[in-house]
């Protein structure tokens, strides 16, 4: 299999010794060690310019990664953008010289020796942001903004939902939380300034500002998905049939503290693995479903009175999803089928069930339009207001889709995938010590939802799970 190469980097130095004779200038050795303050223009774009360009620059740039200006940096290549400010792990321009598939980079003069003190002091820049000369950092979490858990690599990502490119990575691992913590789920508050990120291991929901400060937290068992509207954040359980858990949680976004309608932040719904979780746009009721017991729980915000209905064909509800107040859309895992309902009246109405794809996991409405996709056949399907299936798409990216993340302005649809089998194969294959440490890689994919076609497909960590869209 041809793999092509990313970011060629000499083993180099930057300054030039000046002679008067005829011999070749010999490059006087760099102390990256020394420089206390990265200048891009002083430091970071010489070694682009010696080691790089040749390859990286201009319209036909090797792997569209041109390197020629900051700005440049800044642009996707094929495989994404290829540094993510803040983080090195999720930067392949640096882990491409020392992680390639064969061990080797080739760089500008043909050789394939890479300079440590050049990697370390290039990690160094993307640790510190990766800024440009006036202190910009390369990419800022504003705008639409797509986000998404990791969950076997402990981490979650915030991708810009217009470009696609990454603009953060968050590492559980840097607020004290170990990787096997499993961030489960996001949600963003309703102002736009945090995010809550239930991680199922530690039995713990935690606010975190896009800064990466974790401001507050909530400790309950197995936390799973989560919906945030109106000031209250609204929290299901995992799916773990042995645990004798018959609530739903509901705090205050703000405190982070029990809603008053409930018992001391539970709900009682009486019946286990209450999974899919959804609130409507007004936040009047809140919907919660069984997974074993085939019941759909409609709860009064006000009173916390909960009334229960069948979910249609006992089919395995594991998430929902509601449009404004008027339609609620719950997924049913093990008969492969989505049940639609009218919300006009005091009951939820059955309108439509549809024959989706095999294990339909997380839907989501754009506009009236529901999109879904489907663990267990790697499609993902969108459904009109009448009932029948618009699209199925299909295609590389797509391994066990899990999450999803549409937005009111924007035609496009993020689906993460989970790649537990290693179906997807990624772009840049990378080793250590001889073993490759990404062929589990998770994906977010970026759909075009006027014409049901992948147009990128994002690498993220391990297990890509939930998802959810953010404007701040």
């Amino acid at each position: 299999m041809k793999h092509r190469q990313l970011i060629p980097i000499l083993v180099l130095s930057i300054g030039l010794v000046l002679s008067c004779s005829d011999d070749p200038v010999s490059p006087t050795p760099v102390d990256y060690a020394s420089i206390d303050t990265i200048v891009y223009s002083q430091h970071i774009q010489p070694i682009f310019d010696a080691n790089c360009i040749s390859c990286h620059a201009g319209d036909n740039a090797d792997a569209d990664l041109d390197l020629e200006l900051w700005f440049g940096v800044q642009e996707n290549s094929w495989h994404g953008n290829a540094v993510v400010p803040f983080d090195t792990n999720m930067s392949r321009l640096t882990r491409v010289l020392t992680e390639s598939y064969d061990g080797t980079h080739q760089l500008q003069d043909g050789s394939t020796i890479v300079d440590m003190d050049v990697v370390h002091f290039l990690n160094r820049w993307i640790d510190e942001g990766a800024k440009n000369d006036l202190g910009d950092v390369l990419y800022e979490p504003v705008g639409q903004l797509a986000m998404v858990c990791s969950q076997d690599d402990g981490s979650i990502q915030a991708i810009d939902a217009a470009s696609g490119n990454i603009v953060r990575s968050y590492d559980i691992t840097k607020w004290g939380y170990s990787r096997g913590d499993k961030p489960h789920d996001v949600v963003v508050s309703d102002d736009g300034n945090f995010f809550f990120v239930s991680l199922i291991a530690a039995n713990e929901v935690i606010k975190v500002t896009f800064e990466g400060e974790v401001v507050a937290s909530y400790n309950m068992e197995i936390p799973a998905l989560m919906s945030a509207k109106n000031g209250l954040l609204a929290i299901s359980r995992f799916m773990n049939p042995d645990a004798e858990l018959y609530s739903v949680v509901v705090l205050e976004q703000s405190t982070m503290q029990p809603a008053l309608f409930t018992d001391g932040g539970t709900i009682d719904v009486g019946t286990k693995v209450n999974h899919g979780i959804a609130f409507t746009e007004n936040a009047q009721r809140l919907f919660t479903a069984s997974l074993p017991a085939g019941l759909i729980h409609n709860i009064d915000v006000g009173t916390g009175d909960v009334q229960t209905f069948e979910f249609a064909g006992n089919a395995g509800p594991v998430a929902m999803t509601v449009y404004g107040n008027e339609m609620l859309a719950v997924s049913g895992q093990m008969g492969n089928r989505i049940s639609m309902y009218g919300l006009a009246g005091e009951n939820a109405q059955l309108l439509h069930t549809v024959d989706v794809g095999a294990r339909p996991w997380h839907p989501a409405f754009l506009g009236t339009t529901l999109w879904v996709g489907n663990n267990g056949d790697n499609t993902v399907n969108s459904i009109d207001t009448d009932g029948q299936v618009e699209y199925t798409v299909a295609g590389n990216g797509l391994s066990e889709p899990h999450g999803i993340a549409t937005f009111e302005t924007l035609d496009y649809v993020y689906v993460s995938s989970r790649n537990v089998g290693g179906t997807y194969e990624p772009r840049i294959p990378l080793y250590r010590n001889g073993e490759q440490v990404n062929q589990f890689v998770g994906t977010v994919c970026q759909i075009d939802a006027t014409t049901g076609l992948i147009i990128k497909v994002i690498e993220i960590g391990d297990f890509g799970s939930g998802m959810t869209s953010a404007w701040r």
